[in-house]
């Protein structure tokens, strides 16, 4: 009987453990892109010394990758393609969101604050890129 009364407390303690959440970040799903603020702004890559003209720009429901003279925001492709889903973890360093188009394509994108003017992409081949806010 011991035995049996002391697994049901495990068990029960497992499940509290497991269901908790002990960081400090925000993280959301649903069908809309909400940058924190202190990522919004355009960012660029600084390629020796000069503009590269690539980079990222967020704005409050807004995500866009900039390449020369191309724009490609993922609002757009969130409000056209139904079942598009966004999940967000933001706290005070660090923007990770991933856009699943019909279930099928992830795009994850993972930016770290470095200083209120430099971000960093984080890679998970490990060469972050950074990039200078203008």
């Amino acid at each position: 009987m011991k035995k049996t009364h002391l697994i049901y407390i495990l068990i029960i303690a497992l499940i509290s453990i497991s269901c908790s959440s002990d960081d400090d970040s925000d993280e959301t799903s649903t069908n809309s892109i909400n940058p924190p603020e202190w990522i919004q702004g355009t960012w660029t890559l600084e390629l020796g010394g000069m503009d590269s003209g690539m980079g990222f720009k967020f704005t409050s429901d807004d995500f866009c990758s900039i390449n020369s003279s191309l724009t490609s925001c993922w609002k757009e492709v969130v409000e056209i393609n139904q079942g598009t889903t966004v999940e967000e973890e933001i706290d005070d360093e660090n923007y990770i969101i991933t856009i699943n188009s019909l279930n099928t394509i992830s795009n994850t994108f993972h930016f770290t604050k470095i200083s209120e003017n430099e971000i960093a992409d984080v890679q998970s081949f490990g060469i972050n890129n950074i990039y200078i806010k203008r």
